[in-house]
């Protein structure tokens, strides 16, 4: 998550941060001001058996364990200055996080990958408000759960606000 260089001054080349950095300071991304939420899941699995924290072996929970857990690790991210804008808990398993960006009316350029109004099973889930006004939030599903967020976001500026047909 840092910046990483040679003794000579040259970026090494897994400093993603520094060709992100380029991206998003281009004056067209500037000027469209882009929000990126990250959404990291993951799952707490009991000691020696593999299976969610609170699950019966084999079955599934009636109630939520581990919300003290989540909470700790809420406030350590807080304390540590990465900006948390909440935390949920769901019963499903899932395998990666969502991209979330709003870049005003360059969103549509998106639309040549399998998208969705309002749409939880697709690549990219467009929300209602934003096919109504032609521009707004999108949420890529794509990316998995090791992806490189310099990597993830700074390609999305570039898709949805640089690329020129």
């Amino acid at each position: 998550m840092c910046d990483c260089y040679t003794p000579a001054g040259e970026p090494i080349p897994t400093n993603k941060r520094y060709n992100a950095a380029k991206v998003f300071s281009h004056p067209d991304v500037v000027a469209e001001e882009p929000w990126y939420g990250i959404e990291q899941e993951y799952t707490l699995l009991q000691k020696d058996v593999k299976w969610p924290l609170g699950w019966p072996v084999g079955g599934f929970p009636d109630k939520s364990f581990g919300r003290d857990i989540v909470d700790a690790h809420y406030k350590a991210c807080l304390y540590a200055g990465i900006n948390i804008s909440g935390i949920n808990g769901e019963w499903e398993f899932q395998v990666g996080p969502s991209i979330g960006i709003s870049a005003g009316d360059q969103i549509w350029v998106a639309r040549y990958i399998l998208e969705g109004v309002a749409n939880r099973g697709a690549s990219i889930r467009v929300g209602r408000e934003t096919e109504q006004n032609g521009k707004g939030y999108f949420e890529d599903r794509r990316p998995a759960s090791n992806m490189d967020p310099y990597v993830v976001t700074s390609m999305i500026a570039e898709t949805t606000i640089l690329w020129k047909p």
